[in-house]
Parts: structure tokens; C-alpha cells; sequence
């Protein structure tokens, strides 16, 4: 317990030297996934600006162009968006927005517990049914993402979002 207060309080030091205008820097993304991942549920319980909230990140191309089937990328354990890299991922993406798709990935603090994760992801997508008007969602998770992917689904019972649900892909989980 001694290590992580210590390490905890390293990390509220650093968290009050970084500038606001930093704080959501991507050079940033990668280091705070990392450290989210191992003590993430520390630093939300205290309230550690490090401490990641989730949201969506629309990519560059769907930024403000809605859709009716939004596709949603879901990262591991200790990582973030940036590890969907690559020329095939490029491609995927650039071929699912050429026919219409909303593309987009999930950034949240892998180091909360998965049934939380799931519970707030479950109600994410409400939202995104009932204000957005998505009519279809295909969700693909890696790793632990597909796991919260799981959950969230059995969060899903009381709300409208889980019909809505076209197809779920599970990469290593």
C-alpha cells in the first residue's frame, strides 16, 4: 500500500505541472493510457486530472458528419485510440466511411473496473440512440475492450441501445 500511496502522489505532483492547455495533448494520450491502465481506478477515485473520462473520438474525416450506422473501435488494457495504427486499419476506416459509416473510437481509463467501464458505456451509446438518431452499431473491441463490450451489452437491458446493435467483433479477448 505504501508503493502506490507514494506512486499516487507522484503522479497528483505531475498532474499540477502539466499546463490545461496540455492536459489532452496527444503526445500525452499514450503516457496517461499507461498510467491509467495500472492505477486508473486510483486516479478517478481521487479525482487525479490524469484520470481519464470516457468519451468518443470521432476521427477526422466523421468529425460533425452524422450517420445512421456508427462503428465504434474499442482499445485494451493500458492503451488508447493511437493503437488502431496501421495501413489496414487506415483502410478499413477510409472503406467504412465511403459507404457512409460514422467511424469513431472509444477513450476511457482501463484501469476502472471492466463492469463499470461497461455500465458507462452502456449508457454512452443510450445516448447516442436517442439524441444522435444511430439506427445501427457495430462495435469492435480488443482485448479488454471486447470484454467491456460484454458487459456493457449486459448493462443493456433497460435501455434502447443493444437492438440497435448490427454486429460485435472480439480481437483477442
Amino acid at each position: 500500500e505504501l508503493g502506490l500511496s507514494g506512486t499516487q502522489t507522484a503522479f497528483a505532483t505531475l498532474a499540477e505541472q502539466i499546463p490545461d492547455s496540455e492536459i489532452d495533448n496527444p503526445k500525452w494520450t499514450n503516457v496517461q493510457a499507461a498510467i491509467n491502465g495500472v492505477l486508473g481506478d486510483r486516479l478517478a477515485a481521487d479525482g487525479n486530472r490524469l484520470a481519464i473520462s470516457m468519451r468518443r473520438i470521432p476521427t477526422a474525416e466523421s468529425s460533425g458528419k452524422p450517420a445512421n450506422h456508427l462503428v465504434l473501435f474499442i482499445h485494451g488494457l493500458c492503451m488508447s485510440e493511437a493503437g488502431w495504427a496501421g495501413k489496414a486499419h487506415e483502410q478499413l476506416v477510409s472503406d467504412l466511411q465511403n459507404s457512409g459509416h460514422q467511424v469513431e473510437y472509444l477513450r476511457y481509463n482501463s484501469g476502472k473496473h471492466i463492469s463499470e467501464n461497461g455500465a458507462a458505456l452502456s449508457a454512452l451509446l443510450d445516448q447516442a440512440v436517442n439524441k444522435e438518431g444511430i439506427g445501427r452499431i457495430s462495435l469492435v473491441g480488443h482485448s479488454m475492450g471486447g470484454l467491456i463490450i460484454r458487459s456493457a451489452l449486459g448493462h443493456s437491458s433497460s435501455t434502447s441501445w443493444s437492438s440497435k446493435v448490427h454486429s460485435a467483433v472480439y480481437l483477442g479477448s
